[in-house]
């Protein structure tokens, strides 16, 4: 069933380059941006739920082409690790779906490393697909609306507009995600 109304936000994760920005910047001041990066994501939340009269929460498509061997790196998998620790902590529940798609073989490494820092509520939450998985198109279409999701990941939407999108609760695919939008 399409998830009306959630937000949809788009990261390209692999393309980061994990040891180059802690060169540039400490990960204390990394860890103050995500923080300020869920605030302002928090406080759309708040207000799209106070505008729709129900829960909106964050349906996070991550796509990890490009993901390496540098993204395993002691830095990038302590910049990783803390990460997941303040978003389990200070924002248990904005997730409603979280998709990894485009997943290299370097990916299971990276996942088994970060994994136990994932609460089990969380880890029920996330779909995984490789590269090149024909699966993956439908089971996005389902949670996000053919409409919303950009022409990569097999949707109508122009792929320059896929950085962060509301869907639309007018979409003829109807209904929020098992009814409730989700927990």
């Amino acid at each position: 069933t399409y998830e009306e109304g959630h937000l949809l936000v788009i990261e390209h994760t692999g393309r980061s380059d994990p040891s180059s920005l802690l060169s540039t910047i400490s990960l204390d001041d990394y860890l103050e941006f995500e923080k300020y990066n869920m605030e302002h994501k928090s406080v759309l939340l708040d207000r799209l739920s106070r505008e729709r009269g129900y829960l909106v929460k964050i349906i996070s498509l991550r796509d990890m082409s490009g993901l390496g061997l540098q993204h395993c790196s002691r830095k990038a998998s302590s910049m990783i690790t803390k990460v997941l620790e303040i978003m389990s902590c200070q924002y248990p529940e904005v997730i409603l779906n979280i998709a990894f798609v485009n997943t290299p073989w370097v990916f299971g490494m990276l996942w088994k490393m970060v994994k136990p820092f994932v609460a089990q509520r969380t880890q029920r939450k996330i779909l995984f697909f490789n590269r090149g998985d024909a699966a993956m198109a439908a089971a996005l279409v389902a949670r996000c609306g053919k409409g919303q999701l950009p022409q990569m990941y097999g949707g109508t939407r122009p792929d320059a507009e896929s950085f962060i999108m509301v869907s639309s609760p007018t979409h003829a695919g109807g209904g929020r995600f098992g009814g409730s939008g989700g927990s």
